[in-house]
């Protein structure tokens, strides 16, 4: 996280009580192995893929599923394939062109889950 970064998220995080953050690195269709407890091996490639601009900012493509709390996270840590390997952005839950969508599922309710689509957004890093 960069300087600008912590001073931009973290006052948000720690003034308002529903700024829930979530981790999207599963993908749907797909069975690396990883979890959120261990660290992404170094031969993953992710479908979702990020591309920097000439403006220094990333355009996102791709789809993630299954994230904690996903649908209502105002910051979502995403993990996505660059020419240089896996890596992860802060992608803000409002962005423009992400949409969203609760998972119905038949068990393990404890913890709501959400598909997270991602279709061509940009992220300034």
């Amino acid at each position: 996280m960069t300087d600008e970064q912590r001073a931009y998220f973290i006052p948000r995080f720690l003034e308002d009580d529903t700024y829930f953050t979530t981790v999207a690195i599963h993908e749907p269709d797909t069975d690396l192995g990883y979890d959120y407890f261990t660290e992404t091996p170094p031969d993953v490639a992710f479908r979702t893929r990020a591309v920097k601009q000439s403006d220094g900012s990333w355009l996102i493509n791709g789809a993630k599923n299954f994230q904690t709390v996903g649908y209502l996270a105002k910051l979502i840590v995403t993990m996505a394939q660059t020419p240089d390997g896996p890596r992860a952005f802060l992608v803000e839950g409002d962005s423009e062109g992400l949409v969203r969508h609760p998972m119905s599922k038949i068990g393990r309710r404890v913890g709501d889950n959400a598909g997270t689509f991602q279709l061509n957004y940009l992220v300034f890093q």
